[in-house]
């Protein structure tokens, strides 16, 4: 399904759940199998929404809690004042990771191919182009973002991941 209607999965929202079964499983094989999953969705969600796959992967690596944004939180304002829906996330809004370090590694692949995800178009790499669009989520804008993933991982307490961070 990931090879063939990847859009799919990415309105699934499976990340996280492949994440979590990729620590888990010792079978090589399926092992194998989601981590193609896994790098098909970076693959083609980063093309439109590379600041969404660098805050996954960033958190995935660093072990961070990550918090999902706007719809995809669960938070909806049906009938409710702002004050409430802000405190009021649900189960999947607030996700801890805590992979192991093979899917850390792997991960920071993955995060490292984001660049060659985004390549076709000039705007990610163009900040003038992408300030002409800002509705956009363009890579040239979430420089900042990477520099300190970058930063994190080369200094973390993860010293086998210092030299790709």
């Amino acid at each position: 399904l990931a090879e063939t209607s990847p859009e799919s999965l990415l309105a699934e929202h499976i990340e996280h759940d492949v994440v979590q079964a990729l620590d888990v499983e010792s079978n090589a094989e399926i092992s194998k199998q989601l981590q193609t999953v896994l790098s098909i969705l970076i693959v083609v969600g980063s093309q439109n929404a590379p600041a969404k796959w660098i805050s996954f992967c960033k958190n995935v690596i660093l072990d961070e809690v990550s918090v999902v944004q706007g719809a995809e939180s669960g938070l909806d304002g049906a009938g409710e004042d702002e004050d409430k829906i802000a405190r009021k996330p649900t189960e999947e809004a607030w996700q801890t990771v805590g992979s192991c370090l093979e899917t850390r590694a792997f991960v920071l692949d993955c995060l490292s191919s984001i660049f060659d995800n985004v390549s076709s178009d000039s705007r990610h790499w163009k900040i003038k182009s992408a300030l002409e669009e800002p509705e956009g989520d363009w890579l040239v804008l979430q420089l900042q973002n990477l520099i300190n993933a970058g930063f994190k991982i080369a200094t973390g307490r993860m010293s086998t991941l210092h030299a790709k961070g």
